[in-house]
């Protein structure tokens, strides 16, 4: 959210706050004050945050993170924006990063081994996923297939992909 006048801005219910997983107000929506806008919040002669009422109403956690925000201008429209690109525009090139930045956080999401590699060889598409499908030991068979012969297969395949994967690499 981009701060202009404050007017169009709920504290509680809206992302304002600058911090990167600490956009939202955290603290207890106090009754009576469910619809306060950020506008409120401001002293409109110095152009400086209403710590008197910050302080009634919220948690020190949340009156630091304000503290370090910008104080409404009053010369422009609030706008929301996206945060995650530099532009502020929302595009899928922008959400995949974001989620694959947030994905690639978690340790046990990650598969060790060198898909990078694989993925950058020069061979045909569905060889690469063929062999990335063998080390993962994601291969689909026919559904009338015995589980003896999934297992001799899924081994054939494992040991086909390592040999291409080594004479791919031997040929670079």
């Amino acid at each position: 959210m981009r701060l202009g006048t404050g007017e169009n801005i709920n504290v509680w219910q809206q992302s304002w706050l600058r911090k990167q997983g600490h956009r939202y107000v955290t603290s207890p929506i106090v009754p009576g004050l469910e619809n306060l806008e950020l506008s409120s919040i401001v002293h409109h002669q110095n152009n400086a945050w209403n710590l008197e009422i910050l302080n009634q109403i919220l948690s020190l956690e949340d009156i630091n993170e304000i503290i370090h925000t910008l104080v409404p201008s009053f010369k422009a429209e609030d706008k929301l924006i996206w945060a995650e690109a530099i532009d502020g525009l929302y595009s899928v090139k922008s959400a995949y990063t974001m989620i694959m930045k947030n994905f690639l956080q978690h340790d046990d999401m990650c598969v060790d081994g060198g898909w990078k590699m694989i993925w950058d060889m020069k061979i045909p598409q569905r060889v690469k996923l063929m062999i990335c499908r063998s080390f993962a030991g994601i291969i689909f068979f026919p559904q009338e297939a015995t589980y003896e012969e999934e297992e001799s297969n899924a081994r054939l395949l494992a040991h086909y992909a390592k040999s291409l994967l080594t004479l791919s690499l031997l040929a670079q």
